[in-house]
């Protein structure tokens, strides 16, 4: 007989078998979790966008309301002013009005 001393061939096949099935046990764990992890980063980055769209979107319609107020209120103002202005205008070549005499009179009497 040789030296060498074989295992017993069952535990071999128990011990490969054994191996073999604790990777495929592994790998489907690791194939679950890692679609499982995706789906989650997936609806996490969905919800995100939803949420920063509906923002945009309220910031947008204030902004719109904002530029249409602008627009109202610019209009109001010019036609407020213009009838201020062509007064304006008409007075800025008019001379002043001289005081009246009373005032003078009172202002030399002093």
């Amino acid at each position: 007989m040789s030296d060498r001393r074989r295992p017993p061939r069952l535990l071999v096949k128990t011990l490969t078998v054994a191996f073999v099935t604790l990777a495929l046990l592994l790998g489907v764990v690791f194939v679950v979790v890692t679609l499982t992890v995706r789906n989650q980063v997936r609806q996490a980055v969905l919800s995100n966008l939803e949420s920063t769209q509906r923002l945009f979107a309220t910031v947008e319609t204030r902004r719109q309301h904002e530029l249409r107020a602008q627009a109202a209120l610019g209009a109001v103002r010019q036609g407020q002013r213009a009838p201020w202005r062509a007064v304006s205008s008409r007075a800025m070549y008019r001379p002043s009005p001289a005081p009246p005499v009373s005032r003078l009179r009172d202002a030399s009497m002093r």
